[in-house]
């Protein structure tokens, strides 16, 4: 009985349908989303990966082109009252159907990734403490990303001068508080379990450094979001050794490479030199070492190997 009662009291939130979202203009500059989409380019001058990266759909999650809620996986299941749990990482594709709707110029990819990233916002918007948030035991590590997903699309949309009052209705107040609730790495709750996996960090220093180029630099948040960039950036820079970026003293090609493209976000957007250098510095090490076990052929087929080296 006890179980049924919880679960007959999960939220459900209705959001409209995705055309509710946002008009995105046809005829928008599709340059913008690429310095923050694979972010490669950042290391070696890769014209032309950025778009062709988003250039088929079907690699994304599909539902999110179905979706009459905008709940992604099992998600729909806490929409429907069927469980007391949900989870933000379902909802994360929707930051990328942003970006290649924005590249490929499609208003439906973006109104969708938009639709996705809406069901998370507005299950949110209650949330002060963000550690169990949805129920999900794992909420610090799945809300970190999904903060810096958030942002990422809020950049943007911004820049592109697309969906200002999505950005500043829906966006912009989670980006706040959830800054905010994890400020300091140092002393957080909200890094439990957390300080040595690099990526995670990257993710949070780079979601930081997307609210700094979301503020005005008069505002009162942008100090505090500033320092919270550098001080996430520091802590995961540290945890990088001979090139690569470890999780828990091991050596994880999954880790590696998501820890790459959180760092090369982070160069592109932190306002702060000190810590772009940094970054590629530690970039140009970090795909040294990815290189070393990735065999990628004359035709772009790319085959993982055994890596030569653990740390």
């Amino acid at each position: 009985q006890d179980e049924e009662s919880d679960v007959s009291t999960a939220r459900t939130v209705e959001i409209g349908t995705a055309e509710d979202t946002c008009s995105v203009d046809a005829d928008l500059d599709s340059t913008g989303p690429l310095k923050l989409s694979c972010g490669l380019g950042q290391v070696g001058g890769t014209p032309g990966l950025d778009r062709a990266f988003y250039r088929n759909p079907d690699r994304f999650q599909k539902e999110v082109f179905i979706t009459e809620t905008g709940a992604i996986r099992t998600n729909q299941l806490f929409h429907e009252g069927k469980s007391d749990k949900w989870h933000a990482a379902h909802q994360l594709c929707g930051a990328d159907l942003v970006q290649s709707g924005l590249v490929q110029q499609d208003e439906r990819m973006v109104q969708r990734g938009l639709f996705a990233l809406q069901w998370a916002l507005a299950n949110l918007e209650d949330v002060d403490d963000f550690s169990a948030a949805g129920g999900d035991p794992s909420a610090r590590l799945h809300l970190s990303l999904f903060f810096e997903a958030v942002g990422r699309a809020a950049v943007l949309l911004r820049s592109g001068g697309q969906c200002e009052e999505f950005v500043s209705s829906k966006m912009m107040p989670f980006l706040l508080r959830f800054g905010k609730w994890g400020l300091d790495p140092e002393n957080s709750d909200s890094v439990r379990g957390l300080k040595d996996r690099a990526n995670v960090l990257l993710a949070r220093a780079a979601g930081y450094a997307y609210l700094t180029d979301l503020l005005e630099e008069s505002d009162d948040d942008y100090h505090w979001a500033q320092e919270s960039c550098k001080a996430y950036s520091e802590l995961a820079l540290s945890l990088i050794e001979d090139g690569f970026f470890g999780e828990a003293g091991n050596f994880n090609l999954g880790v590696q490479s998501s820890s790459i493209v959180f760092c090369a976000r982070l160069a592109a957007s932190t306002r702060s030199a000190v810590v772009r250098v940094q970054a590629l510095n530690a970039l140009e090490a970090a795909v040294k070492r990815l290189h070393e076990f990735l065999d990628i052929d004359e035709e772009g087929n790319v085959n993982i190997t055994e890596p030569k080296v653990f740390s």
